[in-house]
């Protein structure tokens, strides 16, 4: 195990790793649900009963949002 001993050390791992943390701070803001619920409302109705293709092209549109 490598200790960490500062924020730069900590996020100088893989590139998962990084793209994890990216993905887990955008999860836990308020911003993220309202651009969901704003996501959901732009699509019509026939994609919003298919939640594996919509949740999909959320992954894809979160994606392109933190790159």
């Amino acid at each position: 195990m490598v200790q960490l001993h500062s924020n730069s050390e900590r996020f100088r791992g893989d590139a998962s790793d990084r793209f994890r943390v990216q993905i887990i701070s955008y999860i836990q803001t308020d911003r993220m649900f309202a651009s969901f619920f704003f996501f959901f409302f732009q699509l019509d109705a026939y994609a919003i009963f298919s939640l594996p293709i919509t949740s999909t092209i959320f992954v894809f549109r979160l994606i392109r949002a933190l790159v």
